[in-house]
């Protein structure tokens, strides 16, 4: 998995299950979206984080990195895409600002657990 370990695997098998049941139980609560990317970003990434903090293995970094893949919105960005080229512009731009706007709130969540954990570069 891009490089990673037994360690990395493991490491990403666990802070992206609970970083999922997380997002599940906000979105039975009916929180907004944007909260919803930002906080599973933060509690997987803070996770993994844990294990670049304590060196678990060689390759914390990767898992560090991957542990947040599982909430790209790659099916919002592809529609948006399709719509703009269909001709439906206005939708196009507004599923592609959506999904910009999860990417961010993904970046955000992953920016907050390097600042707290104090990891410069990875």
């Amino acid at each position: 998995m891009f490089g990673g370990d037994l360690y990395a695997i493991a490491l990403v098998f666990l802070s992206t299950l609970i970083g999922f049941i997380i997002r599940q139980e906000m979105i039975l609560l009916q929180i907004n979206d944007l909260v919803i990317f930002t906080t599973s970003a933060f509690v997987a990434s803070l996770l993994a984080g844990l294990g670049y903090l304590f060196h678990f293995g060689s390759t914390p970094e990767i898992a560090l990195a991957s542990s947040v893949l599982y909430l790209i919105p790659g099916v919002p960005i592809i529609n948006s895409i399709l719509d703009i080229i269909e001709g439906h512009i206005l939708t196009g731009i507004a599923r592609l600002v959506n999904a910009t706007s999860l990417i961010v709130c993904i970046a955000i969540g992953l920016f907050s657990t390097m600042l707290i954990l104090g990891i410069e570069r990875l």
